[in-house]
Formats: structure tokens, C-alpha cells, sequence
């Protein structure tokens, strides 16, 4: 949430962009069923605001638009693809109920073959960060921890599959630096 840090990163895609690199803009900010609103707006054929409409933007990630709005209008200025990364919030608030043993068939589908657990490090970072919200159950840690294995496994999934699918293409990754922190 730091409007300097965006900066940085528009000015490392431009330098790629300038070099010739063949780049895609992967977003932590945008959810992967909305992918092909993301891609009529590179394309020109909707507006900004209607981009934001149809993303459901300010309902699913809420982070003021801009930070991220020079980043998105370079995207569309250039042609540069930009890759909704994130998992659906449905999907994430239902690992967050149940956990992921917990999720219908339907849901399951959704999610990487293989999520693995939290490494010993990561799980002490995640359990700092669940202490700042008071003192809650070990089951509420268990699902929270969860979540973040989900979330991070589906962002490094949608972004692994658009390479897979684009060979050649380099993606550049924005997501908050907890999901690649150490």
C-alpha cells in the first residue's frame, strides 16, 4: 500500500517493456474468473471504469485503485497483457469455513493438484501475524494458515499456467510481499 513501491514497479515493467522483453503484468489485485474483462480493457474495448466494474474491483480487493492505475493504463497504452492471478473470494471464504477438507467437489476443482502445508518458517510468520488479531482457536489458526497456503499456491498456479500457455512470455508478479517474503 505503498504508492512509492508501485512506482518502482511500473519503472521496472517499462525498462522491460523498452528492452524488447515480451512481458505479462501478473495481479494479486484482480481474481481469475474476471480475467477476460482485464483483457477487453488491455484490448480497448472497455473503459477503465467499466474495467473496474466488471472486476468487481473495490468489492474484492479494496486497496485504493491508484496505487495500481498508472500500472494498468501503461498495460493498455503498450498492449501488455495483465494477468488476474488471485483466487475467487467465494472460494477462499469457503477454505476459511471449513477449511480446505471442507470444500464440495466443485470447489476442489478449483484449487492447485497439490497445495503444501507451511513450511516451519512461514507457519511462525503466519502465527505472529494471526497473534495481532487477539486470542483465538488453534482451529481459527489451522483455517488461517490454510487460507494463506491457498491463496499462495493458486496465485503461483495462475501464473505458472499463463507461462505454460505463452512460452516466451516473461511475468512480471505484483502481489503483497507477505505471499514471497523470505
Amino acid at each position: 500500500d505503498h504508492y512509492d513501491h508501485h512506482l518502482n514497479q511500473l519503472q521496472i515493467i517499462r525498462a522491460l517493456q523498452e528492452r524488447g522483453t515480451d512481458l505479462a503484468i501478473g495481479m494479486e489485485a484482480f481474481q481469475k474468473p474476471y480475467q477476460r474483462h482485464l483483457d477487453d480493457y488491455v484490448a480497448g474495448r472497455i473503459s477503465e471504469t467499466e474495467m473496474l466494474r466488471r472486476t468487481e474491483y473495490y468489492d474484492r480487493w479494496r486497496f485504493d485503485y491508484r496505487l495500481y492505475r498508472d500500472i494498468l493504463r501503461y498495460a493498455r497504452a503498450k498492449r501488455v497483457p495483465i494477468v488476474a492471478l488471485n483466487a475467487p473470494s467465494e472460494l477462499v471464504e469457503a477454505v476459511s469455513e471449513g477449511g480446505i477438507a471442507g470444500l464440495t467437489t466443485s470447489q476442489r476443482a478449483q484449487l492447485p493438484a497439490r497445495i503444501a502445508p507451511a513450511d516451519a518458517a512461514y507457519e511462525k510468520r503466519l502465527r505472529d501475524a494471526f497473534a495481532m488479531h487477539g486470542n483465538l482457536s488453534e482451529e481459527r489458526l489451522q483455517r488461517f494458515m490454510e487460507v494463506q497456503s491457498v491463496w499462495d499456491a493458486y496465485m503461483a498456479h495462475s501464473g505458472a499456467d499463463y507461462l505454460t500457455r505463452n512460452p516466451g512470455k516473461t511475468l512480471v508478479v505484483l502481489v503483497g510481499s507477505a505471499h514471497v517474503l523470505h
